[in-house]
């Protein structure tokens, strides 16, 4: 059998080759996968964290203007209007600015169960004003921290459990992505110990022979 050195070198460089090849690609994979994850977190859910937590805290603002209206003597309530409107103005901003990162079915929903919450809430208010100014202030009162806080309460959990699923939605991905970053170190690890075991093997040939 004719030996050729050459040959032997042309079979070492190809396996390298190939084997760096299919690392590559691997890690090219992980790393693309882990990009996505990221620039999910960083470009949608990190802002949405953001504008969710200032609805929430509008909410909580708008339910201190209407008590503050409610406690206010009667001649001194009309300089609580503005308040009362700038409170539900930074409500209805709030969910203009947070729309645009609505990515899935799931914050659409939860979006839309908010607002439908938040409008029985505001009718709410709505009415308890009318009894304020007709003078009836404990009627008022009892329907104030009655029924109408329940219906807040409720607009509010609608805003946590958005915030939650959220959260799981961020953990997942980020699970994931180290998933995938380990799966990679493995096949990485895998390849390389296959080049290995052709080089030695190539050797043992060479050399053997």
């Amino acid at each position: 059998m004719h030996f050729s050195i050459s040959r032997v070198m042309t079979s070492i460089s190809i396996t390298i080759v190939i084997t760096i090849g299919i690392q590559a690609a691997i890690s090219y994979a992980s790393l693309t996968y882990l990009h996505d994850a990221v620039a999910e977190i960083a470009e949608n859910r990190v802002p949405s964290f953001i504008h969710l937590g200032q609805l929430n805290t509008d909410l909580s603002d708008s339910r201190i203007a209407q008590s503050d209206y409610l406690s206010a003597a009667a001649d001194k309530r009309s300089s609580f209007d503005e308040g009362l409107k700038s409170a539900f103005q930074a409500i209805d901003d709030d969910i203009r600015l947070y729309e645009p990162y609505l990515v899935d079915q799931a914050d659409k929903d939860y979006l839309a169960a908010f607002k439908k919450k938040f409008a029985a809430a505001s009718a709410d208010w709505a009415e308890v004003k009318k009894l304020v100014d007709a003078g009836k202030v404990d009627e008022a009162k009892a329907q104030f921290y009655g029924p109408a806080l329940k219906t807040y309460e409720v607009a509010g959990n609608t805003l946590q459990d958005a915030v939650n699923d959220m959260k799981g939605d961020v953990s997942g991905k980020g699970s994931d992505a180290l998933s995938a970053i380990e799966s990679a170190m493995l096949k990485t690890m895998g390849a390389l110990g296959l080049l290995l075991l052709l080089s030695i093997g190539t050797g043992i040939f060479t050399f053997g022979y």
